[in-house]
């Protein structure tokens, strides 16, 4: 029971995290693929933060969902670890910002 209770707890904590990757992924990648994606993630509470990003992941490449764990071919890991690179660079540009202004 406690073990339930901790999952359901680590799934809820997981799930924040996910969508705002994914929106980071919208703003730095192919929008109203990935705003299409996102808006149906924010009302399922049931798929793991993994399925979330990797459907995210691939709607921001305008790759055809689903991308699975043995369909990464060297151009797939080449877009994501682009889309990673810019998702990092907006958030460090929202960091910047946010510590000028406070």
């Amino acid at each position: 029971e406690e073990r339930e209770l901790t999952r359901k707890v680590l799934h809820v904590l997981d799930w924040v995290p996910a969508r705002i990757l994914m929106l980071a992924f919208a703003v730095t990648g192919n929008f109203s693929q990935t705003a299409g994606v996102l808006g149906d993630s924010l009302a399922d509470l049931d798929s793991s933060a993994r399925e979330q990003l990797i459907a995210g992941a691939d709607a921001a490449m305008g790759f055809p969902p689903p991308m699975t764990e043995t369909d990464a071919p060297a151009q797939r890991v080449s877009e994501l670890q682009g889309l990673l690179q810019r998702s990092a660079g907006a958030w460090i540009a929202v960091i910047a910002v946010l510590t000028i202004l406070a």
